[in-house]
């Protein structure tokens, strides 16, 4: 009998109109037969035109991390497929399918190309005997979309490539293979490289430009070592310039001396210190169960700003589970059983529940098939198990004859479980009790299961059912239209937070046969199902609103189910579904960039939408990181940032991915932030003091050279380099403040800062250097000494100020290690310039120079910690966008503006409501009391 379509069942996925077609227009399309098929020369043909399916899966091999994902998702197709071709049914393998083929699917087949479903049986030979709404099929696509439950699927709907068939048998029609699949689009995602360098025309463009193939990591330290390159090339070529042409040295002395503050001043030491860093961090991220397959993908997860957090086995348990469920009614009255009626109202009515939530667990159970995989069947049997105490022994295998289920206890004549105390003697032979004499498995066509049960201590018979609610109400006898009513509200207030409901019955138990044409049916009441939400993932949400990050949720799952889900979690549900958003073209970029960024999830996603989430809010600038375990995630885990394959993803998605998670959920992912963001912090940290160093190291040379003839030995410049990058090796272990909001170089910022605090410590060199030459009046030799231990100290102190960038040096004690080890160097350099040592070309200087060197070093540090901070406290984008001024900037300046006058604007009109709120209340107020008063008066 064919269902009115608006009627739709409750475990059915609400299929979008792309995701169906036209079966009658589509055969025509593609010149195909349902009953005869393609011919054999006609499949040559299109196999010569349309190339072997599964080719998209292959040519792939820009860089291995695609490999392997994309060899992943080979693993994922059919291997051999029974087509019907020249009117017969054959094996064939997958490769030769070519779209027109007719193909037949059986449970557990793997669909080996996209096709849409003909709902057609098997068995139909005539197409006159064809009942095109008869058959219907579920298909487990969740390695796909992500969706929590098998997909029901009717004539016209597609079938991915990939999917599973779970339940049903059917022919279907091959519309695509190859690179033109679900899957081989997302191959195609995965094989996508970038343009090796943005086109300019401007050198310091193509120099400092970005690449769009460089991590966020690369191009940041290419940024500041290119920086530092460029300043040491030119000052070092004037000085060799200066020294050669005008003070006619010669030239082979001057080039070494030139080669020799090159080597000194050029940050060699910088991307050793940060991998290093890195390297000591991913051990550390090891131990909280966060594997890390791209070093640099640490210092991207530390700036990430938007998680896009996969629904599925990431916030959710990815099993279902039994929900609130819903229990028959009964209606007692003091007017009699029903109440008595006045006129057309029923009063004094009381409604009581008919079954207890055991009873309505244990009839379930019986009506569950025993030893599946079905999802549903699981989640009922664990529910009834662990609830319902006499069940809670474990199921006893069944006799393939009788299909003899678990035996129960003894109920009452109304049907209703006896309150028993759960007693070890107790669930000791429970299964003695209860047998099942015949067992029909849930199919596609009737959409339920039923079992008949005897009770062997009586002799009396039942049946009991479960299956779609539409279904089990049709069972019921027409006087039971109020139950029905009642039931029929109750499944659309389920459908309406996107759970399935699945509905209970049984018989009259003092039927001593049964007879299928006098069965009376009891609605025993409903069960809802949900993915739920894991324990600790709205606690966790919460977190990561405290660390500045942006969560949108991603599912393949229904709108409606994914708003519940974030309902449950306490998220924000501006969901949009892809297909309404991400797929409009009508909607402008602009328009869609900011929808994707005000959005709080998405719904029904396919890999191209999450790849283009990505790409729209990287875009804007934002870092992104994906989190995912599906084959349907690998394109985002690759495009992303940051890629986080979370507990048990696919080959797929572990391949694609940056960062592997060991643990489920949530959690292990902000232990990998709090991780990432202290990592973070002691590179930026370093890259501070080593750019001030830098700075002050060039100019303090640069002037002494030119202007006074004035050096360190070779020996002296190489050892301060050497020693000092050596001691900052162990900043990878140092303690770190982790930051509350998303980390980020703010390169502009740390260049201006690193400037003047170069330029500062230069200005403490030369006061060194006068007051020692002309107050003391020192030796040149001892001039020198002084100065190796001066430019030493002084810089290298510094980075006990810049290992905390935006505080005071005190908020952040350091680690033993790391003190040891900055200042035993120091020490090192100390006993070289006060005792003398003659293979580096030291003259002692005494105890007292070296002491007083060393304490207004000490004192430096603390004088340029507050410059630090103040520098901090007045840096800002606009400051940002007036220094380095481009394009983007000045828009994001202009832009910046508009939004805060906007959020003045609101601001006052907020004010201006909540006065004339205020005044509304007091008018009221005063309105009432003077009523009050009236009132009073008048008595």
């Amino acid at each position: 009998m064919k269902e009115d379509s608006k009627s739709k069942n409750s475990l059915e996925i609400i299929v979008h109109p792309s995701d169906s077609l036209d079966v009658d227009s589509k055969l025509k399309e593609l010149q195909s037969n349902i009953f005869h098929g393609l011919t054999e020369e006609e499949a040559q043909k299109r196999l010569t035109e349309y190339g072997y399916n599964g080719n998209a899966l292959i040519g792939y091999y820009e860089e291995n991390k695609a490999e392997s994902a994309l060899d992943a998702l080979k693993s994922t197709l059919a291997l051999q497929s029974r087509v019907r071709r020249d009117s017969t049914v054959h094996e064939v393998n997958a490769r030769v399918l070519v779209p027109g083929d007719i193909i037949l699917l059986r449970i557990g087949d793997i669909i080996p190309a996209d096709s849409v479903m003909l709902a057609i049986d098997v068995t139909v030979e005539e197409e006159s005997e064809v009942d095109i709404e008869a058959i219907e099929i579920s298909v487990d696509q969740s390695a796909l979309t992500g969706e929590s439950l098998p997909v029901v699927k009717k004539r016209g709907d597609i079938l991915y490539s990939s999917s599973i068939v779970k339940q049903g048998t059917t022919f279907a029609l091959v519309t695509v293979t190859g690179q033109h699949t679900f899957v081989g689009r997302a191959a195609k995602l995965l094989g996508v490289k970038g343009r090796d360098v943005i086109s300019s025309k401007h050198w310091w463009s193509r120099l400092f430009g970005k690449k769009s193939d460089e991590g966020h990591f690369q191009r940041i330290v290419n940024q500041l070592g290119n920086f530092l390159i460029v300043i040491t090339v030119i000052l070092v070529l004037i000085i060799f310039f200066v020294t050669v042409f005008i003070k006619k040295v010669a030239v082979l002395l001057a080039l070494r001396q030139a080669l020799i503050l090159a080597i000194a001043a050029i940050p060699i030491g910088l991307p050793t210190v940060l991998s290093v860093t890195m390297a000591v961090g991913a051990r550390q991220l090891a131990k909280v169960k966060v594997i890390v397959k791209r070093l640099t993908a640490i210092e991207e997860l530390s700036s990430v700003s938007i998680l896009c957090v996969d629904k599925t086995g990431t916030l959710t348990m990815n099993k279902l589970s039994l929900d609130k469920p819903y229990l028959a009614k009964k209606i007692k009255g003091c007017g009699g059983e029903y109440g008595r009626v006045v006129g057309n109202v029923l009063e004094d009515v009381i409604e009581e529940d008919r079954f207890s939530e055991q009873d309505l667990l244990l009839y379930a159970f019986l009506a569950s098939e025993p030893n599946t995989q079905d999802p549903i069947e699981i989640a009922v049997q664990h529910a009834a198990k662990s609830k319902v105490p006499l069940l809670s022994d474990p199921t006893p295998q069944l006799d393939e004859k009788e299909r003899e289920k678990p035996n129960v206890p003894v109920m009452s004549s109304s049907g209703t479980l006896p309150e028993v105390e759960p007693t070890t003697k107790q669930t000791t032979g429970v299964y003695s009790r209860y047998k099942v004499l015949k067992f029909t498995p849930f199919n596609p066509t009737s959409k339920r299961t039923e079992a008949v049960i005897e009770d062997s201590s009586t002799g009396t018979k039942f049946k009991v059912t479960k299956g779609a609610p539409q279904v089990i109400l049709r069972l019921l006898h027409t006087t039971e239209s109020q139950t029905v009513s009642k039931a029929e509200s109750m499944v659309k207030q389920f459908a309406g937070s996107g759970l399935r409901a699945l509905g209970v019955a049984k018989t009259d138990i003092n039927n001593q046969t049964i007879n299928d044409q006098q069965d009376e049916w009891q609605l025993i009441g409903l069960i809802s199902l949900l993915d739920p939400p894991r324990p600790d993932s709205a606690k966790i949400l919460n977190e990561c609103k405290k660390f500045g990050l942006s969560v949108k949720m991603i599912t393949g799952d229904q709108l409606i189910i994914a708003k519940e889900v974030a309902k449950r979690l306490g998220m924000p549900r501006t969901i949009l579904d892809a297909y309404v958003s991400l797929d409009n073209q009508e909607i402008p970029e602009e328009r869609l960039k900011e929808m994707v960024f005000k959005a709080d999830g998405f719904a029904h996603v396919v890999p191209e939408h999450k790849h283009k989430v990505v790409s729209l809010l990287q875009e804007q600038g934002y870092l992104v990181a994906m989190t995912g375990d599906g084959v349907n995630d690998a394109p985002a885990l690759k495009k992303a940032n940051v890629g986080i394959a979370v507990e048990g993803a696919t080959d797929a998605a572990r391949s694609a991915a940056d960062i592997v998670l060991l643990s489920s959920g949530l959690g292990t992912i902000i232990d990998g932030i709090k991780t990432s963001r202290a990592i973070f912090k002691r590179m930026r940290s370093y890259s501070l003091y080593r750019i001030a160093s830098t700075i002050h190291f060039l100019i303090f040379f640069f002037v002494t050279l030119i202007a006074f003839d004035f050096s360190l030995p070779d020996i002296m410049i190489i050892l301060i380099a050497v020693l000092n990058d050596i001691a900052t090796l162990v900043i990878s272990t140092d303690n770190a403040l982790i930051s509350q909001q998303p980390d980020k170089w703010r390169v502009g910022q740390l260049l201006f800062s690193s400037t003047i605090l170069g330029i500062l410590l230069a200005g403490i060199s030369f006061g060194h250097y006068f007051i020692a030459l002309n107050v003391f009046g020192v030796t040149r030799e001892h001039l020198q000494s002084i100065m190796y231990l001066q430019i030493s100290s002084c810089p290298h102190f510094v980075i006990f100020s810049t290992r905390v960038p935006y505080s005071y040096f005190w908020r952040d004690v350091p680690s033993l290690l790391f003190v040891v080890a900055i200042v035993g160097t120091q020490v090192v350099a100390l006993l070289i310039a006060v005792l003398g040592a003659e293979a580096f070309g030291a003259s002692s200087i005494g105890w007292v120079w070296g002491i007083v060197i060393l304490a207004i070093s000490t004192g430096s540090f603390m004088v340029l910690d507050l410059v630090k901070v103040f520098l901090v406290k007045i840096w800002s984008f606009k400051t940002t966008a007036i220094l380095w001024p481009s394009p983007k900037r000045r828009k994001e300046l202009k832009h910046r503006k508009l939004v805060l006058k906007q959020k003045q604007e609101a601001e006052r009109l907020r004010r201006r409501a909540r006065v004339v709120l205020l005044a509304i209340i007091f008018l009221n107020s005063f309105k009432r009391n003077r009523r009050h008063g009236q009132i009073q008066t008048s008595i």
